[in-house]
């Protein structure tokens, strides 16, 4: 580290925050001006996946750790905004196509308003498929769905995804790891599976806690020449930061 980091590193406010899905305690500092130009860049692009990546890299950076994207999308889009209002502001605002007037509009959001994601009801990882064969899911990381559209999935997309988070596969008296197992060799097997099995292991995935707040937007209607109000409910950082 510089002589010059080091004298300010001491200046640099630290907090505290609980990762929900995780169930674990982490700290994060707001991010600088190198991490703010990545963002920046992401959203300038405007892709999902450069989104994504700039998100991955401000948490590791912010944490200090080399691992964000292994972290539950849940866990990992909860840390972001935090992160973000601890460095440039507790307000964003995001633009929104009205579905009823098709209309552009802007949002006000408190971010300290956002609660953390609801986790009280989050379905057992361990899945019994037969009566002799079940498997263990991962929660959904990044790193995962860095190439899936991560809105409407196609099936290919999610064989990729449930592949992606097995993590163990298990019967009546054995257990196998699938950490080492190669990405073809799980796709095989989920492949494998009866439709029903399949099904039931994409509602797992489906069904993980997403970061979600209720706002309300204006639109102006020229024929009565007034502000109308609108509710609208954001889901995941696409739609409060894009």
């Amino acid at each position: 580290m510089s002589k010059l980091k080091e004298f300010i590193k001491s200046e640099i406010p630290e907090y505290q925050l609980h990762l929900p899905l995780s169930n674990k305690n982490i700290s994060y500092r707001p991010f600088r001006v190198k991490e703010e130009k990545i963002l920046l860049l992401a959203l300038e692009e405007g892709t999902q996946q450069a989104m994504l990546i700039a998100v991955k890299n401000i948490v590791n950076s912010c944490c200090g750790i080399s691992d964000g994207g292994s972290l539950p999308m849940t866990d990992l889009e909860y840390l972001f905004i935090n992160i973000r209002s601890k460095s440039v502001g507790e307000v964003c605002e995001p633009q929104i196509r009205c579905p009823y007037t098709g209309k552009k509009s802007k949002a006000k959001v408190n971010i300290s308003d956002i609660p953390p994601p609801d986790v009280t009801n989050v379905k057992d990882s361990r899945i019994k498929l037969t009566d002799k064969l079940g498997v263990t899911l991962r929660y959904p990381c990044i790193d995962v769905l860095l190439d899936i559209d991560v809105d409407s999935p196609d099936t290919e997309q999610m064989i990729q995804i449930v592949a992606s988070c097995l993590d163990e596969v298990w019967t009546e008296d054995k257990v196998m790891s699938c950490i080492d197992v190669d990405i073809t060799e799980k796709t095989n097997f989920i492949e494998s599976l009866t439709s029903e099995e399949f099904q039931t292991l994409g509602s797992f995935i489906q069904s993980v806690p997403k970061l979600t707040h209720t706002v309300k937007y204006f639109v102006i209607d020229e024929e009565k020449q007034k502000k109308e109000e609108y509710e609208i409910t954001l889901t995941g950082l696409n739609d409060f930061f894009t």
